[in-house]
């Protein structure tokens, strides 16, 4: 697990190990990189490494974390018009596309979306998810299944989307899950 931190330092050093393990990942496989040459990519010495993280795919975790902090913080999930969520969702994603070919390519989807829906349940409005199931029996206790339900669904149509190379337009793909989501 990589440190959590709000320490310039240590999120310069998880930044820049971060990024030099995305730039090598685009030229040779996520098994067949080092710590070695993400340090050396990065400049930063491998005890920087290994203090704050235990291994490459804590690395993977961090960029996780930190794209879905944006996502959250970027995409007005208060929306009530379906659409333009799901739109707004996949074009985010279709910014980042480098990390999820990277992904996509090394085969680290099952990681990232294991990443992904725990930090999306962890640090989603409670409110938003409540709003959804008002006058359902339960609410409380449905939350969680209706939380992971929700984002392992969004999160699973990403790596079909990466694997035709970003082919779909946002737009379809916005359709297709609005017509799907439950009236809000």
């Amino acid at each position: 697990m990589f440190k959590h931190s709000e320490n310039r330092q240590v999120l310069y050093s998880l930044n820049a190990l971060a990024e030099a393990l995305l730039d090598l990942m685009q030229k040779e496989g996520f098994e067949e990189i080092t710590v070695t040459q993400i340090c050396q990519t990065a400049g930063i010495t491998r005890r920087t490494f290994y203090r704050n993280c235990d291994s490459k795919l804590d690395l993977i975790d961090f960029l996780t974390e930190k794209y879905v902090r944006n996502l959250l913080d970027s995409v007005d999930f208060t929306c009530t018009d379906a659409l333009l969520l799901y739109r707004n969702f996949f074009q985010y994603w279709k910014e980042h596309s480098t990390f999820l070919r990277a992904l996509y390519q090394n085969r680290l989807f099952p990681w990232f979306s294991r990443t992904f829906t725990t930090c999306c349940i962890r640090w989603m409005e409670d409110g938003l998810m409540l709003d959804m199931l008002k006058g359902r029996p339960n609410r409380e206790t449905l939350r969680l299944f209706y939380n992971s339900f929700l984002i392992g669904g969004l999160c699973s149509v990403l790596e079909p989307w990466t694997a035709e190379d970003f082919q779909t337009s946002t737009q379809e793909l916005a359709y297709v899950l609005a017509s799907l989501a439950p009236e809000r």
